[in-house]
């Protein structure tokens, strides 16, 4: 996987009622009440966007804990993992009545998906019965369990089909692993064959009839088994899993069945406390996390769910460490599901968003979990880390360690924007000499007849697709990484690596133009193939190089222009190759798909380039994605012809959730935040049917405060309120187009207010010092008939 911002089995859907609902711990729900009912009760964008919404049993649902996760479609059944075995697989739910002969697939009954951040429950409904059916993974201990309601007027079983296993993580294995009922604990205790490692799957509800007489006896690997649970008075049943691991202290436990069984009976003892411990961590999460307000539900909904999706990435491996998951889908090979393991772009991407919501806590640990696998003799920043790393060979035998280049270049400007948008200058100074390892490998690559980075034999750039000398997206990175590394040269008292860095940024600048311009195609080119041939697809990455205005005036124009076209624009986002390009292929994962990552970018730069009503929609854009297939969360790329996800797309993408806050943050929002020199932009551009704007909880340095943004006739009123220290505010909002005749008012006192006009915006530029306590800011104005 590549980051576009620098470069850039479809499930079959049926018309049926939806109802997506959410306040926070009122889940989010996906229904059917009929087959043959059509209706689609969701917004009216949703509804022009989503025509035909896939029922609940093809929705992927996930539930999440820091060592694993619980997922799956209805249609082909959940896996269970704990990192890094998967558990079981094939997990298959029917209903029996006992006398019958018959027994009902639950996912014909799938009625209605509750969405909840700490938990999912499945609903299926019959005539005479109702099973409502939680799965819940344990925030941070290995084990998860999945409990059953039943309310029925005769009696109900509930028939399980799983296939148990230990299996590793793709690409890892070990040797078969086999399963042997232990009778004490009514379990199955799967074994793998070093004996480091076991696991257990087990119910107080299983059925004695489950169990043949030989049932003592090992079951080979991959063997589906089939058993039944027998709910007990109150009509509950529950079936619960876990993993023991090597420990790193003295024995706590003779063996690892005696950790089983331990961890086993907390599980069951505390499962209420266990349960309420993770729904009070996400209530925590929503005080803590920047709050974003507005008129419209459906946009409070994306971007409260985008946080919580995002804190839902963050996974805890015993053997490698914390940091962001790619995403959760499922395993479409052997023991590999997409992307439940580490890549160090994805992660950056992540860390962008975790500090657009104020966590700064997640993106310097995401930082330091980047850094601990940084290559120490040549500095390059690894690309991909897969849980099962720590018990195979991952460095050498296997070619996906240190796959790009162009990751040490964004790890180098995000540790600029790091710093100065969270003042923590301790982790440069502590970080430094590891900072300046990565720059000196950033330095290797560069082609001093050009001053720009070439692709060394064996390494990828941004594309994964073709094979590149040079990208413009791995140039776009070094000119910001370069950049980047002289700043922080500077806060480290480095003025001779200062200078070198920014005269090495400078010098690449003046070549973007002359080499990646091309005047024919009024277009940029994406880069120069290994025989030195313009590459000639037309790709719509990467926007960063408009923000960087490394083109013409012109040609920026041009750029624009273009990607607003329908050559690359559709209502669900931005192609990522033109229409008309050589090599267009809408169903494709690169050559023409559209990748939310790369939407949330381009909305980003066409607010910078003040064209804000393209820019809003593109960015309103990403809203109804978050509602597509599991629900709160973004699929990774759609189709570039259709709404629809992309065959290898992975329903629950991290860094689409990230992008989507970061393009909030940074560009709907308008805000930056320089901890460093205690500054504050705010530069809101507030859509006309958005009358008012609260933020609470922004993060300036070591404190918070909160804004209020009020749209009254010809005038918007900003209410701050500020229990820190002093700081100084860039306040420049959007405000109606030709607005004329300013004047504003701070705390009732005159201020100087300057105003520009570009064609799509009219913007206010005022520059403030904001004191302790509350202030009022007032700007009036004549609107243009």
């Amino acid at each position: 996987m590549a980051i576009f911002r620098t470069n850039a089995s479809h499930h079959q859907r049926a018309k049926r009622t939806l109802l997506f609902a959410l306040l926070f711990f009122t889940p989010f729900s996906a229904s059917c009440q009929s087959p043959l009912d059509a209706a689609i009760t969701v917004t009216p964008f949703q509804s022009q966007l989503t025509a035909s919404p896939q029922p609940p049993s093809d929705r992927f649902v996930a539930a999440h804990g820091r060592q694993g996760f619980i997922a799956g479609y209805a249609s082909t059944g959940l896996e269970a993992w704990v990192y890094p075995f998967q558990i079981f697989k094939n997990y298959r739910v029917f209903f029996h009545h006992p006398g019958t002969t018959d027994s009902i697939a639950a996912q014909t009954l799938l009625t209605k998906i509750e969405y909840r951040p700490d938990s999912i429950t499945r609903i299926y409904q019959a005539s005479g019965f109702t099973v409502r059916e939680k799965l819940f993974v344990l925030l941070d201990s290995p084990g998860g369990l999945i409990t059953y309601s039943v309310e029925s007027k005769s009696p109900l079983q509930i028939e399980l089909h799983l296939t148990p296993g230990m299996g590793l993580m793709w690409p890892a294995d070990l040797a078969p692993t086999s399963s042997h009922w232990n009778d004490s604990l009514r379990a199955f205790i799967l074994q793998e064959s070093t004996h480091n490692y076991a696991a257990l799957i087990s119910s107080p509800q299983f059925s004695p009839q489950t169990f043949h007489p030989d049932s003592n006896q090992a079951t080979p690997a991959n063997t589906e088994l089939a058993l039944t649970l027998q709910p007990n008075n109150a009509g509950e049943a529950t079936i619960a899993w876990v993993l023991s691991v090597p420990e790193k202290s003295a024995n706590t436990f003779k063996n690892p069945n005696a950790q089983l069984s331990f961890r086993y009976r907390e599980l069951l003892q505390n499962r209420k406390s266990l349960e309420l411990a993770s729904i009070n961590h996400y209530k925590a999460l929503q005080e803590d996390i920047l709050q974003i307000q507005t008129p419209d539900p459906v946009v409070n909904q994306a971007i409260l769910w985008s946080d919580l999706a995002l804190d839902q990435a963050w996974s805890c491996n015993v053997s490698l460490g914390c940091g962001y998951l790619a995403g959760y889908g499922p395993s479409r090979i052997e023991r590999r599901p997409q992307y439940a393991w580490f890549f160090a772009g994805d992660g950056l991407v992540s860390a962008d968003g975790a500090l657009s919501a104020g966590d700064v806590t997640h993106a310097r640990q995401e930082l330091e979990f980047i850094l601990r696998y940084q290559d120490k003799k040549s500095g390059m920043i690894w690309h991909e880390l897969t849980q099962s790393a720590s018990l195979i060979d991952w460095a050498n035998k296997y070619p996906y360690f240190f796959a790009h280049v162009d990751t040490t270049l964004q790890f180098i400007s995000f540790v600029h924007q790091y710093v100065v948008q969270s003042g923590d200058i301790d982790f440069l100074h502590h970080h430094w000499p590891a900072i300046q390892l990565a720059y000196h490998y950033a330095s290797s690559l560069i082609n001093p007849q050009t001053g720009l980075p070439q692709i060394p034999a064996g390494k990828e750039g941004g594309n994964e697709q073709t094979r590149m000398t040079d990208d413009l997206g791995l140039s776009v990175s070094w000119i910001d990484a370069a950049a980047s590394f002289s700043s922080l040269a500077d806060l480290m008292g480095d003025p001779s690596a200062s200078n070198e860095a920014a005269a090495s940024s400078l010098r690449a600048r003046a070549k973007i133009q002359p080499l990646y311009w091309s005047e024919s195609n009024s277009f940029w080119i994406s880069g120069h193939t290994i025989n030195g041939a313009l590459f000639e697809e037309q790709h719509s990455g990467p926007a960063s190089a408009l923000d960087l205005h490394l083109f013409t005036p012109d040609a920026e124009e041009k750029i624009l222009n273009r990607i607003a076209s329908p050559d690359f624009l559709t209502p669900w986002g931005i192609r990522s190759v033109a229409v008309n390009s050589p090599g267009y292929s809408p169903t494709s994962y690169a050559q023409g798909s559209v990748w939310p990552v790369n939407t949330a970018a381009w909305a980003q730069t066409f607010y910078a380039a003040h064209r804000s009503a393209t820019a809003y929609s593109i960015w309103r854009s990403l809203i109804p994605l978050s509602t597509f297939d599991s629900a709160g969360h973004i699929h990774e790329v759609f189709a570039g012809n259709a709404p629809v996800p992309q065959a290898q797309s992975v329903p629950e993408q991290s860094w689409s959730s990230a992008a989507f806050l970061s393009a909030t943050f940074h560009s709907l929002l308008g805000i930056e935040v320089d901890a460093l020199h205690n500054q504050l932009t705010f530069a809101p551009h507030l859509p006309a049917d958005w009358p008012t704007l609260s933020l609470r909880h922004l993060t300036l340095g070591s404190h918070q405060l909160n804004l209020q943004l009020t749209r009254i006739p010809n005038s918007l009123l900003l209410k701050i309120d500020n229990p820190g220290p002093a700081f100084h505010l860039r306040y420049n909002p959007e405000l109606p187009l030709l607005a004329h005749k300013l004047t504003a008012m701070q705390n009732h006192e005159p201020v100087q207010c300057k105003v520009e006009n570009f064609p799509q915006s009219t913007i206010a530029n005022l520059s403030l010092a904001i004191p302790t306590g509350t202030t009022e800011i007032q700007i009036q104005f004549t609107q243009s008939k």
